[in-house]
């Protein structure tokens, strides 16, 4: 919180803040663990406990300074809900949580992500997630419209 602090010193009164993507359930992590493809729950539970305390750090950070607005993201549950069935992607292409359209290899004990001699998925769109990082375009547009259309991810933090 220091760095909004400084931020707001220096004249800034309008934060959007993301808590933490739910990292245990990332596809660079679920390839190993077991069984295959569940989540990590000790790097699920630490995110979690950030986000918690991230969430309490801004309703005081709004109660300090009641003229500044802070809109909370939460990517966290957003990513979750992607994973699992939902009537809010049900009407997406969106069919793969677990695999990324470009998975990465190991070369000579080096991660090389998704490059110019990868093989990428024919369908990215089916995809959560591009690479074992980052997600789809498909699933960065389903977050925009669930945060700034629908309001269902992103909510103004109240003191």
């Amino acid at each position: 919180m220091d760095k909004v602090q400084r931020l707001h010193g220096l004249g800034a009164r309008k934060f959007f803040i993301n808590n933490l993507k739910p990292l245990g359930c990332y596809p660079n992590i679920i390839a190993h663990t077991v069984p295959r493809g569940s989540c990590d729950d000790d790097l699920y539970l630490a995110v979690a406990l950030y986000n918690a305390k991230l969430r309490r750090s801004l309703s005081h950070m709004k109660q300090k300074f009641s003229k500044t607005s802070f809109l909370y993201s939460d990517y966290f549950n957003f990513m979750l809900g992607l994973r699992g069935p939902s009537s809010n992607h049900a009407s997406s292409n969106l069919m793969n949580s677990t695999s990324p359209c470009c998975p990465s290899v190991y070369d000579g004990g080096v991660l090389m992500f998704c490059s110019a001699n990868s093989s990428s998925c024919t369908m990215p769109d089916t995809h959560i997630f591009f690479d074992p990082f980052h997600p789809t375009q498909l699933a960065n547009f389903m977050y925009a419209i669930g945060c700034f259309q629908e309001r269902k991810i992103c909510h103004v933090v109240r003191d």
